[in-house]
């Protein structure tokens, strides 16, 4: 587990976005390639916006898998030797043009597991060369805005925002509140002012724990919060045809396909920091 610090000028109403997407699966029947294509369009090349990752970004489930069944592989790739890594080839492909945005990367269980039965790990190689930084299965990724500017040794502190991000708590939760609840549960124990789930495929922002802290200095207490996001999937829960994937069979609960959001901006001259979620701009 890793703290990545990532430094970033900031002047008065300055806006970073930082985007928030994983659980691609990319290699699957079920991944939305086409939803893929729009994410990495949509964010390509604009300004202020930084992307991270949330893990198993390839679905990697090989011969040696218990789960394999050809019928989940992507036609391209079936039958092919050595099919993980053209998978690979072509996610690298496919990102590219996101290279430099991409500001760090956790593992997942898929590549974690793929690791264990191949004793190789392409999740090293696309973090090579889509050029992140690679935390571990969790892990921070500190912002730091240095001001710039008219004004900036007056008003010139650091800002720091805080990402704790993680692929995910294994869970049985079926339920949104579940899901959340086992969120919410593992993310107090981080310090950070964002917490990002992945794995469990489900869309969610705008939930936040709030915390009071001393303020000596004013003799009083703040308010501080601590944002609670789960980032969603490209894989489709249900299938369009006679395959049926284990989402299916296990008849989970349909979900919106998509990614999270946040945007970190500085009103005017004020020391206040102003954090905004959302999530789903899938259509």
């Amino acid at each position: 587990m890793r703290v990545l610090p990532v430094y970033l000028p900031y002047g008065s109403d300055t806006k970073y976005k930082i985007v928030l997407a994983g659980d691609f699966h990319y290699g699957s029947t079920q991944c939305d390639v086409g939803l893929m294509r729009k994410f990495v369009s949509k964010y390509a090349g604009v300004e202020n916006t930084k992307v991270i990752l949330l893990g198993d970004e390839l679905d990697c489930v090989a011969r040696a898998d218990k789960r394999f069944d050809p019928r989940n592989v992507a036609e391209k790739y079936r039958g092919e030797r050595n099919f993980i890594d053209l998978v690979a080839d072509d996610f690298i492909d496919l990102l590219h043009p996101l290279k430099g945005q991409i500001v760090a990367g956790v593992d997942g269980n898929h590549g974690s597991t793929y690791l264990k039965q191949a004793d190789t790990d392409p999740m090293h190689r696309i973090g090579r060369e889509l050029g992140y930084q690679r935390l571990g299965y969790a892990g921070w990724v500190s912002f730091v805005f240095r001001r710039e500017g008219k004004g900036a040794e007056r008003a010139g502190r650091t800002r720091t925002v805080n990402y704790f991000v993680s692929h995910g708590k294994p869970s049985t939760a079926q339920t949104p509140g579940g899901s959340l609840n086992t969120l919410a549960s593992s993310a107090q124990w981080f310090i950070s002012d964002i917490a990002a789930h992945g794995h469990t495929h489900r869309l969610s922002a705008g939930n936040s724990r709030i915390m009071l802290a001393p303020d000596p200095r004013h003799g009083t207490y703040r308010k501080t919060k601590q944002h609670l996001i789960q980032t969603g999937s490209f894989l489709k829960s249900y299938s369009k045809d006679e395959f049926s994937p284990y989402s299916e069979r296990a008849l989970y609960a349909p979900i919106d396909l998509g990614w999270a959001c946040t945007e970190v901006s500085f009103p005017g001259n004020s020391a206040y920091t102003k954090i905004k979620c959302w999530t789903n701009e899938a259509g």
